[in-house]
């Protein structure tokens, strides 16, 4: 065994050793050491590393809430090592909780443009519908351009049949409006996407109405919308009031 390999061994068991603790400066002091060997090694320690890291992925943070900002750098420090940590992360996308699915995705989202081909790949090879809406929340979570790449993907799961799929879409849409400038968004693209707002819209009498205003949000805030679609958006908030005024107080209409 090479003094190279023994000092790697060692650093991944301290690393281990400290990233287990639920002691916040003990997994700062773990994460500190991980980005070192990162700046050291570069890709040849991604693999390794998003392996120790993510095991803070796995953490409740309502059973331990101080370790929250910790899981926060976590997720800021996979997300540097950029595209080479893709791969690991959608495998560990397929065989985490909820939790971590959360946090692996969020994960994805920060390290930019780079994870949109990937995970439009990654979205048309899959059937699940749940891994779906996490990929497509991930892309939501992406402030690049280069989320036009998924426009097919999210117009495509705006029409599911599953609702967890559907309503994740229709968030995404909100935020490619909010990422791609007016000018890079193509005429045809702009209005699927009020179209599939306004069709979103007319079944809102299951009452899953938070989606749509955030989609409707998104378009006037940046003033994208044609003259044609104004009365519609007009409508659109109108209807939303009328129906929050309506409502139980569950977010389903009474």
């Amino acid at each position: 065994m090479t003094n190279r390999r023994v000092v790697e061994d060692k650093t991944t068991s301290t690393v281990e050793s400290l990233l287990a603790s639920t002691d916040v400066e003990d997994i700062r002091r773990g994460l500190k050491l991980a980005e070192k060997e990162f700046d050291q090694e570069g890709g040849s320690s991604v693999r390794r590393l998003v392996d120790l890291i993510s095991t803070l992925f796995y953490v409740d943070p309502l059973d331990l809430p101080e370790l929250v900002p910790v899981i926060e750098e976590a997720i800021d420090l996979v997300a540097r090592f950029g595209k080479p940590a893709v791969p690991m992360l959608m495998e560990k996308l397929d065989e985490g909780d909820l939790k971590s699915q959360i946090a692996i995705a969020q994960t994805l989202g920060r390290i930019g443009a780079d994870v949109v081909e990937p995970l439009v790949v990654a979205y048309e090879a899959m059937n699940d519908a749940s891994r779906r809406a996490f990929i497509l929340y991930a892309l939501g979570k992406v402030k690049s351009p280069r989320v036009l790449l998924a426009a097919g993907c999210v117009l495509e799961a705006a029409e599911s049949a599953n609702m967890e799929l559907r309503d994740t879409a229709t968030r995404a849409i909100g935020k490619f409006v909010e990422s791609i400038p007016p000018f890079q968004l193509p005429l045809q693209t702009k209005k699927d996407f009020l179209e599939s707002s306004e069709r979103i819209w007319l079944i809102r009498t299951m009452g899953f109405v938070q989606r749509p205003c955030v989609v409707w949000g998104s378009w006037q805030s940046l003033a994208i919308s044609t003259q044609r679609k104004r009365p519609f958006l007009r409508r659109f908030a109108n209807e939303f009031l009328e129906l929050t005024r309506n409502s139980n107080g569950t977010g389903r209409m009474s």
